[in-house]
């Protein structure tokens, strides 16, 4: 049976876009979208990539029922063929990634592929199952 993941809270979701923010430029962010069928909620003022992520994210969550097309936009936006000229970016969008991901017993891996760890609880907790997966 699939994974079917529980919705992530508003902060969470604040929390992906800030740490996505560098890894796409606006109009590869609108191609990226349309690429995953995502859609955009109409905006009046241009707003900043971490706050479109957030919207376009909380949306598709929220129509799927679930939190899987977070983790499936993840996937497709930290694949990591799309960071070979800058790995160093890659690493560090997934460290900050996998805080969060951490408080929901899941890590994103090199590999482009989500790994169940046990679930922190507390912030030092976070970081210390980023500790361990460095090492």
């Amino acid at each position: 049976m699939p994974h079917i993941q529980p919705l992530f809270n508003d902060t969470d979701l604040e929390s992906f876009g800030r740490s996505l923010d560098s890894a796409a430029s606006h109009a590869q962010l609108g191609a990226l979208f349309e690429e995953r069928r995502l859609h955009e909620p109409e905006a009046e003022l241009r707003w900043p990539k971490w706050k479109r992520l957030k919207l376009t994210l909380c949306h598709a969550q929220h129509e799927a029922g679930n939190g899987n097309p977070v983790l499936g936009f993840l996937t497709f936006i930290l694949r990591p063929s799309r960071f070979v000229e800058d790995p160093v970016r890659f690493t560090e969008t997934c460290e900050q990634v996998n805080r969060v991901l951490a408080f929901y017993g899941l890590r994103f891996r090199e590999d482009g592929k989500f790994a169940k760890i046990q679930a922190a609880t507390t912030i030092d907790e976070a970081r210390e199952r980023e500790l361990q997966l460095l090492t």
